[in-house]
C-alpha cells in the first residue's frame, strides 16, 4: 500500500523577498529561496489584516439589516 501524498502546508506569512518576487515561500527562517539566492530573509513585524469568517459577516449583516 502506498503512503498518502500530502501537500506541504501553506505558510501563514511569506518573507519580504518572496512576496516582492511573487514566489512561494517555505516559511522557514531563513526560507529556502533566500538561502539559495544568498540574501537576507526578513519577515514583516505584524500583519495589518483582520480576518473574520464569512459566517460572522453574515450574522452581523443579519443583525444590522434585519
Amino acid at each position: 500500500m502506498q503512503a498518502a501524498y500530502r501537500k506541504p502546508r501553506r505558510t501563514a506569512n511569506a518573507c519580504i523577498a518572496c512576496r516582492q518576487s511573487k514566489i512561494k515561500c517555505s516559511g522557514d527562517e531563513p526560507c529556502v529561496n533566500c538561502q539559495r539566492r544568498f540574501i537576507r530573509c526578513q519577515f514583516s513585524e505584524a500583519s495589518t489584516k483582520v480576518l473574520v469568517s464569512e459566517r460572522f459577516v453574515i450574522c452581523v449583516s443579519d443583525v444590522l439589516f434585519g
